[in-house]
């Protein structure tokens, strides 16, 4: 999974387990990733995880009501006025997250604003003020690995310019690839002249990295 897609496959992979999915892959992941101590400090003052937590009813002690979604006309003028706003920026935008292969731009802002124009476009905006709390990688991965199994490649960008930009790149790698030590295996590839999407940029060299992964990590336990 790619940016808010890798973060739906730590989910998945979460919910799912090792034995359907075998080893995960990121590029560029979003994701709230934490040191080991600052997880376990988490845990330990929020009275146990964020899943725990929502089981036990997150928010009840304050007396919280039930979601009520806001009404329709002010969901349509919010989504048309950030539309508005950020239809113009679409190229531009994207320049600076392919900054290897700009010529990829042109179409995938076009297709970007074709679907920002959907009549229904407003209820993906709508649908964000349904999320629930953010669960962070490392519960995610403790629950994926807890049997000591599973696989993790992580592919970065490291000239991406969202999550902290290039000098925050190194630290998200790091905190990726050590983020739960029962994984079966864990390694990095650094696509250094890649933004927020380097299997789009660099999809030859993806595509080699998932490779060597596979044969190398994934299913070398299983034909030993």
């Amino acid at each position: 999974g790619n940016s808010i897609g890798g973060y739906i496959s730590q989910s998945a992979a979460a919910y799912i387990g090792p034995d359907l999915c075998l080893g995960v892959v990121l590029f560029n992941s979003a994701g709230p990733v934490l040191s080991r101590e600052e997880y376990y400090a988490k845990v330990k003052a929020e009275g146990g995880t964020t899943l725990e937590n929502m089981r036990r009813g997150y928010g009840a002690e304050f007396g919280l009501q039930e979601y009520s979604p806001p009404p329709h006309w002010l969901v349509d003028g919010f989504a048309g006025l950030l539309f508005g706003i950020l239809q113009p920026l679409i190229e531009p935008i994207l320049k600076t997250l392919y900054p290897s292969n700009p010529e990829l731009v042109p179409e995938l802002a076009e297709g970007i604003l074709r679907d920002s124009k959907d009549p229904f476009a407003a209820n993906v905006i709508a649908s964000f003020s349904r999320l629930g709390p953010n669960r962070t990688s490392n519960e995610l991965f403790d629950l994926y690995a807890a049997g000591g199994r599973g696989h993790l490649l992580v592919c970065q960008g490291m000239a991406d310019k969202l999550g902290g930009g290039p000098d925050n790149q190194p630290r998200r790698v790091q905190g990726f690839t050590t983020i739960c030590p029962e994984l079966q295996s864990s390694r990095a590839t650094l696509l250094d002249h890649c933004g927020h999407c380097p299997h789009h940029e660099a999809p030859e060299q993806a595509a080699r990295a998932i490779r060597a992964w596979i044969e190398e990590d994934v299913m070398a336990p299983a034909r030993s």
